[in-house]
Parts: C-alpha cells; sequence; structure tokens
C-alpha cells in the first residue's frame, strides 16, 4: 500500500502516526513545501499511483483531481469515532463556544459518572482546531464518551458526514485566499449539519434564549450568546444521549459558567496599570471581531488595530466599527491596512475623529505607550483588537498577542523606571531602608563590603520565598492564595507558580485525592471572606531571610541562613552526597571551572564527605517544624513537593549574594514519565482550563520543569543569570558508569542516594549510609551493578546482594516494569535504562550477582 500525505503541520504529523500504526506495511510519503528543494504544485503533482491521499487543511480538494481517493483527518475520524459528536464551526467564537462546550459537558459528566457508573468512566474529548489533533486521541475514545470538535472550512470541505449536534457560530467571509470565494466557504460551513439525520440537532448563534448566562465572568454581549448556544448544544446533547435529570444538568451549567476564564487572546484580561486596565484581543483577524471588542467597553478606551492586508475591501467597516465605540480617547493603527483605516477614521462622517485622535505607528511599543497615554488621567481601557491578520509583522496571532502582552507588562509608571519588573514597593520595604523602587534588596552589612546585584537579589529572593511556600501549603491547599499587600504578579511569575504548585504537587495531589481544580492558581485572586494560604511578606538582614505565611489561624515562619564567604566564584554547584552532584563537582574540578560545591542543611551537621570538595559553602534551612506540627494535629496534610524548585531556588539566592551568575544543579536523564494522570476538568484556555495532571514523583526534575525555570529566571532574575543541569543529556546508567571510573576511589565508601537512611529534617547525616531496602538503594544497585564487582558494590549494603533478597523483588518488578507493578514513588532510572543495567550485570556465563526470581525482557 502506498500512501501520501500532503501538508505536516500539526495535523499532518497526526496523520503519518496514525496511518503508520494502522498500515504498519504501507510507503508513506509526505509532500510539503517546508521538506522540499522547490515549491509543491498540487494542482500538477501527480498522485495516481497513490492507493489514497491524506489531505491536511488549507490544501484544496480541487487540486487532487489525479488522486485515486482523498481522504482527511477529520474524514477518518469521523469514520471510526465510536461516540457522538458535538461539531462547531463559524468564523468567530467558535474556540469560545467549543471550550464552553467542553467545560459544561465536563461537568455534567462528572455528575454522570458519579450517578450512573459505567465500567470505563466517561470522558469529553476536546478535538480539532482548539483542542489535540483528532487522530492522535482516536484509540482512546469509548462508545459512552464524548466529543467536541471545532471544525475550521478547511476540515469541513469534503466532509460528507455531519455530528450529532452541530453549533454555528456567527459567519462571515474569511479564507478567501484559499476557498474559490465566499459561496465555496459558505457552502464548506454547511457540511457541519448536510448529512445529518433525523432527531440531529443544530444550534445557531443567537437563537438560543431561555438560559441563565449570569455566571459567565467574560465581558462582551457576544460571549453570552455564545454561552447560550453552548447551553443549549449540551443540552441537546444530554436530552438524548447522557440523561442527567434537569436539575443535575443546570447545576453543571452553573458550575462550568462560573469557572470558565475564556480564552488567550480572545479580550483577555492582561493587568491594570495606574488605573488603566489592558486587554488583549489579538486573536481579533476580521472586523466582526473587532466590532464585537468596542462593543464590550463602556469605560474610556484607546484601541490599537490594523495589521496585514488581505484585500477584502473591509478597511472602512473596521474604521467604522472603532468610530461606533461608547467613549472612544485614541486610535493607534499599525501595519499594512495603517493608512486605509486611516483614510476612513478622518472622513467627511458625523462620526468622523480628530487628527490627534488616532495615528499611525511603526512600531507596537510606541503604539502601546500612547494609548496608555490617552487614557491614563481618566483611568479607562487599552484594548489591542487589530481586525485584520498578524502576517505582515508578525508570526502569527499568538505572537502578536505574546508581544502586546509582553509590551504591556514592561510598562511602568513614570516615577518608576521603564525596564523594570521588580516586585512591588512593599515588597522592597520589607527588605530594608536603602532600597530602590524598582529591585529591592536589604541594606546590610555584606553590601559594604561587595558589589551586590541588588536588583537580581530582590527577585531571587522573592521566588525563593514563593517556591518555599509549598511546604506550608500543603498542610491545607486551596485553590486561591493570597499574597501580601500590593504585590500583582506578572504573566511569567503566574505561569512558574502555577506550575509548581500544580504539576509539582501531582504526586501530592493523587495521594490526597485533590484535582489539579484544588491546587492554587495565582492568577486568581481569594474573595476578601474566603479562607485561603497567606503570603505575608518576608524579611532579609544580608544574611539571613525570614519567610512568612499563614493559614487561617496557623502562622508559620521559615528562616534561611545564607553561607557568607571571601570567594567570589563564578558557578555555585548543588551538593547532595549524592552520586550525581559529586560526579559534577568532579567534573568541574577537571576542567578548570571557578566554582563553589552548596550544600543547603536542615540542622547542625552535614555529610562528611562533601569536606573533601574546596570552597564547600552551608546554607541552614530551618523548616517551621512546630507549625508543621500544629497543622497536623488540626488535619493538615503531607506529602511529596516540588523540593528542586525550592532548593535551587535558595541556591540561587546563595549565587547573587557571592556575585555568581550560574547555578548547576546535577540531574541526569532520568525516569521522569508519570506514574498516573488525574483527568482533566475543563477545556483549553489560560486561565480557565484545568487540563490533565501527571502524577510524577520528580516532575520537578524533568526537562520541561528546567526549561520553563530557565525562561524565567531569563526574563525576569537578570541577563546573564542560568540555573541548569550540565547532565540533563546524560542517563542515569551513563552516570554510574562515569562515577565509577571518576570518583568511585575517593568517594565510594561516603556517598550515599537513600532517602530512608539520610536527609530527614535534623537527622545526623554526617556519615551517608544505604538501608539496603528501599526502591533508591535497588536502584541504586541496578545502576552500579554492570560496573562494579559484587566485592566492590555489596560492602554498602551491608555485605548483601540486594538481586537475592527476597522482599525487594517487588521492588524490582516495580523499577523493571514487570507484571504491572506500578513504578515507586522515587527519584529512580526509566525501565529501558534500569532493564539494560540488570542485563549488562548478568552476562550468560560466570555472572557476579544472583538472578532475580522472574524474567527481565531486554530493553526495546
Amino acid at each position: 500500500m502506498k500512501i501520501a500525505i500532503l501538508g505536516y503541520g500539526l495535523e499532518g504529523k497526526a496523520a503519518e502516526r496514525y496511518f503508520r500504526e494502522l498500515y504498519p506495511d504501507a510507503t508513506l510519503e509526505i509532500f510539503d513545501d517546508k521538506l522540499a528543494e522547490t515549491k509543491i504544485d498540487f494542482g500538477q503533482e501527480d498522485f495516481s499511483d497513490f492507493d489514497f491521499v491524506v489531505r491536511t487543511p488549507s490544501i484544496s480538494p480541487y487540486l487532487l483531481r489525479s488522486a485515486q481517493k482523498v481522504t482527511s483527518n477529520t474524514i477518518e475520524f469521523f469514520a471510526k469515532c465510536p461516540c457522538k459528536i458535538i461539531g462547531i464551526t463559524g468564523t468567530k467564537g467558535k474556540s469560545t463556544t467549543s471550550a464552553l462546550i467542553a467545560a459544561i459537558m465536563e461537568e455534567a459528566v462528572k455528575t454522570a459518572n458519579e450517578k450512573k457508573p459505567l465500567a470505563f468512566p466517561r470522558k469529553v474529548f476536546l478535538v480539532g482546531n482548539i483542542g489535540a489533533p483528532a487522530l492522535d486521541v482516536l484509540q482512546e475514545i469509548k462508545k459512552d464518551d464524548v466529543v467536541v470538535y471545532e471544525m475550521s472550512s478547511y476540515q469541513l470541505w469534503d466532509l460528507k458526514q455531519s455530528p450529532e449536534v452541530a453549533v454555528m457560530t456567527p459567519i462571515a467571509p474569511d479564507h478567501l485566499d484559499v476557498h474559490r470565494d465566499l459561496e465555496d466557504y459558505l457552502e464548506s460551513k454547511k457540511n457541519i449539519f448536510r448529512y445529518q439525520k433525523e432527531g440531529d440537532t443544530l444550534i445557531r448563534y443567537g437563537e438560543n434564549p431561555g438560559s441563565d448566562t449570569s455566571m459567565l465572568q467574560l465581558r462582551g454581549k457576544h460571549n453570552h450568546e455564545n454561552a447560550l448556544s453552548a447551553i443549549a448544544a449540551a443540552r441537546a446533547y444530554n436530552a438524548r444521549f447522557l440523561g442527567l435529570e434537569d436539575a443535575d444538568f443546570e447545576e453543571a451549567v452553573d458550575r462550568a459558567l462560573a469557572n470558565f476564564k475564556g480564552l488567550p487572546h480572545r479580550l483577555e484580561f492582561v493587568r491594570v496599570l495606574g488605573g488603566v486596565k489592558f486587554f488583549d484581543d489579538n486573536f481579533s483577524s476580521a472586523s466582526p471581531a473587532l466590532e464585537v471588542a468596542m462593543k464590550s467597553f463602556d469605560e474610556p478606551m484607546a484601541v490599537i488595530a490594523g495589521g496585514f492586508d488581505r484585500h477584502l475591501g473591509n478597511h472602512q467597516e473596521i474604521a467604522e466599527s472603532i468610530k461606533r465605540a461608547k467613549d472612544l480617547r485614541f486610535v493607534a493603527l499599525i501595519g499594512q491596512t495603517a493608512p486605509k483605516i486611516a483614510l476612513y477614521l478622518g472622513d467627511e462622517s458625523p462620526l468622523a475623529l480628530a487628527k490627534d485622535k488616532y495615528k499611525i505607528f511603526g512600531n507596537l511599543p510606541d503604539a502601546v505607550a500612547a494609548c496608555f497615554e490617552a487614557v491614563k488621567e481618566s483611568g479607562g481601557v487599552v484594548v489591542m483588537s487589530p481586525g485584520t491578520p498578524s502576517f505582515d509583522m508578525f508570526k502569527n496571532f499568538q505572537d502578536r498577542g505574546e508581544q502586546y502582552q509582553k509590551i504591556v507588562n514592561a510598562l511602568a509608571p513614570a516615577n518608576q523606571p521603564q525596564d523594570s519588573l521588580a516586585p512591588p514597593s512593599s515588597i522592597a520595604s520589607a527588605l530594608g531602608e536603602g532600597t530602590s523602587p524598582s529591585c529591592p534588596t536589604g541594606n546590610s552589612p555584606h553590601i559594604l563590603r561587595r558589589q551586590i546585584d541588588d536588583c537580581a537579589l530582590g527577585k531571587a529572593l522573592f521566588l525563593a520565598y514563593v517556591l518555599s511556600g509549598i511546604s506550608y501549603y500543603k498542610a491545607f491547599p486551596s485553590r486561591h492564595v493570597r499574597l501580601m499587600e500590593g504585590v500583582e504578579l506578572l504573566p511569567a511569575q503566574v505561569k512558574l507558580f502555577d506550575a509548581a504548585y500544580q504539576e509539582g504537587l501531582g504526586q501530592f495531589a493523587y495521594e490526597n485525592k485533590l484535582t489539579r481544580a484544588d491546587l492554587a492558581h495565582f492568577g486568581e485572586r481569594a474573595a476578601p471572606s474566603e479562607q485561603a494560604f497567606g503570603f505575608d511578606g518576608y524579611d532579609f538582614n544580608g544574611k539571613t531571610a525570614a519567610f512568612r505565611y499563614s493559614v487561617g489561624d496557623l502562622r508559620f515562619t521559615e528562616s534561611v541562613e545564607f553561607a557568607e564567604a571571601d570567594l567570589r566564584p563564578k558557578v555555585i554547584s548543588m551538593q547532595s552526597g549524592g552520586k550525581d552532584s559529586l560526579l559534577l563537582a568532579t567534573m568541574l574540578k577537571e576542567q578548570g571551572v571557578n566554582f563553589a560545591p552548596w550544600f543547603v542543611r536542615s540542622g547542625e551537621h552535614h555529610p562528611k564527605v562533601l569536606d573533601k570538595l574546596d570552597n564547600l559553602l552551608l546554607a541552614t534551612r530551618k523548616i517551621d517544624r512546630e507549625g508543621l506540627a500544629a497543622a497536623a494535629e488540626k488535619g493538615g496534610k503531607n506529602g511529596h513537593i516540588p523540593i528542586t524548585y525550592v532548593l535551587q531556588s535558595l541556591a540561587l539566592v546563595q549565587a547573587v549574594l557571592l556575585g555568581a551568575k550560574t547555578v548547576l544543579g546535577a540531574i541526569g536523564d532520568e525516569g521522569t514519565e508519570p506514574h498516573s494522570v488525574l483527568p482533566p476538568l475543563g477545556k483549553e484556555s489560560s486561565a480557565g482550563y484545568e487540563p490533565p495532571l501527571a502524577v510524577n514523583h520528580q516532575w520537578s526534575k524533568t526537562r520541561e520543569a528546567e526549561e520553563l525555570y530557565a525562561k524565567y529566571i531569563k526574563s525576569e532574575i537578570g541577563e546573564g543569570y542560568k540555573v541548569y543541569s550540565p547532565l540533563r543529556n546524560t542517563s542515569e546508567l551513563t552516570i554510574a558508569k562515569m562515577f565509577v571510573e571518576k570518583c568511585w576511589k575517593e568517594f565510594g565508601r561516603e556517598f550515599s542516594s537513600c532517602n530512608v537512611a539520610n536527609y530527614r529534617q535534623h537527622a545526623d547525616n554526617r556519615e551517608l549510609k544505604w538501608c539496603g531496602d528501599c526502591p533508591k538503594c535497588a536502584n541504586s544497585f541496578l545502576l552500579f551493578a554492570p560496573w562494579l564487582s559484587a566485592e566492590q558494590l555489596t560492602p554498602l549494603f551491608g555485605g548483601q546482594d540486594l538481586f537475592a533478597k527476597e522482599r525487594l523483588y517487588h521492588t524490582f518488578k516495580g523499577l523493571l516494569g514487570i507484571d504491572g507493578v506500578e513504578k515507586p514513588f522515587e527519584c529512580v532510572g526509566s525501565v529501558e535504562e534500569l532493564r539494560t543495567a540488570y542485563h549488562l550485570s548478568h552476562p550468560e556465563e560466570d555472572g557476579d550477582y544472583a538472578d532475580l526470581p522472574f524474567d527481565v525482557p531486554p530493553a526495546e
């Protein structure tokens, strides 16, 4: 069989994965301009020798007449999907409507699963333009699940099957650079209901009165109309397929509307500065969307509009929409369409704007600054709603929106440096007198002895303060947190802190029967009367930081005493007494790097093995054990936290105090696959989506977590600061081999990776030990066995060959992926590399170690 896939974007790649699995012996050929030396002319290309051609969006079916058969991801999905489908199409509002439908169905399905449990609990899948590529999830879908499919005209173009529930949002001319004409565009849209059968439902925008949308938090009449369409579609699906009682269904609707926060770049609130509210409506690429935005505000408004010219002749329409805004103060025009829109803004009509009320700008920062200036006295709004595509100045609407938000978040009042992204002055005052309003730090003796990067220090302390709070937050987790008065987080801070308090607490949530919705959402504000976890401020005297937190009547105070030294290292190397960090220190020494090893202790002691490292720095973290004990007496929860994030943030503070700009962790390519996944609770949006939550003990050690942290450091701490692991691309098995080669002679009898025998709060960890019974011991035994003889390795474990230890058989099964035994909640290697280690240590002849009493499959 021979298959052609036309286009290699998201859907093209999904098609390749799907058809390679479906037809493993078939020949697949990819046709895409980015992969070809010359541009592909699909109208001239001969596809007659392919059994079938897979058309991806934007490639016209009219160009494929030579093909024997043409299909698409959408056609294939509709043919194979085992459950009923809610399909949504239109020009504007379809993504918001799709997300709202998914949110309502999530709540309804949650209730149905409780009241009418099935062998396979029902799930909701959001696919298409807004969600995952449909073919990527097809194999997961069961007959009682729900699919919400956002469908473009391209996906509908040649579809000959309609969903059981179809939704039409407003339609206006669009994509005419791809479709033959407006009629072709409209006819493709009609396929969403053209093939519906008796009993199927069509929902049209603006034809769905009678539902209460007062719980919806979004601005604009159009969003309430979208909500009415979403409720009508979900109600039709429930009546025919789900069967919830009316009262239960309406409760699900109310919960969904109340929790829905909207989608990125669709009238998305960005920030308040000096009383001015900034909104990002950069998804607006057609005049109807801009008109909707103009109708959504009563406040004094400045608007940014214009962009790529598609030659639709709608420049007057755009200008008229802008001029009809209720209290328009200023218009900033950008892009190719700016001169044409300007002609109609200042025309002879009764609504014509005075010449000083609009201006063409050559760049976005100047446009944003002018709009802010125009409304700052009146405390109005600045809205970027271009009404045109983005391709003249930006990659896409997401890029346009992200650049706009970055510019807005960098704005500062007149008395504050323009480039300041620092915590507000209330934090500065908490750090002592003599602080700058932009980049606070303590007025302390160390400043007299050395030049400190005050800006970076203030920001690093704030980062360490928030991340250290996880230790106390977990006692009584809540969705909302309350920051000290005057603190307004930037988007980058919200993103990192949400990840740490959600992804970083995946195992904690799993073990305490919580969901992502129960965990902290830093972008939301706590109600005044709501009990929320409180960040109450912190102090720093130049050496010791005191972090204060609270929940209800409980108060917590943690202190961290940082090391003082005359050293001026370029690098801080985090140490634990385990193999990875000792190997890293050895490698840095071999390479002549000016570094200082750094260890944070919880009591008076530290591992003696670290004394073999020159220039050792010791910090002391004193957790509020009394406060946590009081919390436990009141029923407080406990569990694993993303400790790597906490410790590397403290290390960053230490680095700044010593004039270093680089913090190195020692994290290899560990087995960081999740143990389980907590299901999604909503729909995709920057604020409202509650996506699946991975249950991963090692989340803060993952590549994803490191990259997120690195981006934060680069944008928020200061130029040149870095926190990363040089061992990131090195497997744990290779690290063990390198440790034996480089470090065994010096550290082999004194290091340990066992958490049971070491590293407990206030434990005497001067002499590191191995318990010989835990998953970490079994993992380390596996990793070192290929490189060491039993005579060398077993003395660490009291002379025991752990492969012969019966009570560890179950643990080894989990580590090696045998008989479905769950992988231990520990920082351990991947199944594949541990299987490799086992087979390397067990040659066919003359093995040095005992055999496990079960077959270990080879690594794939």
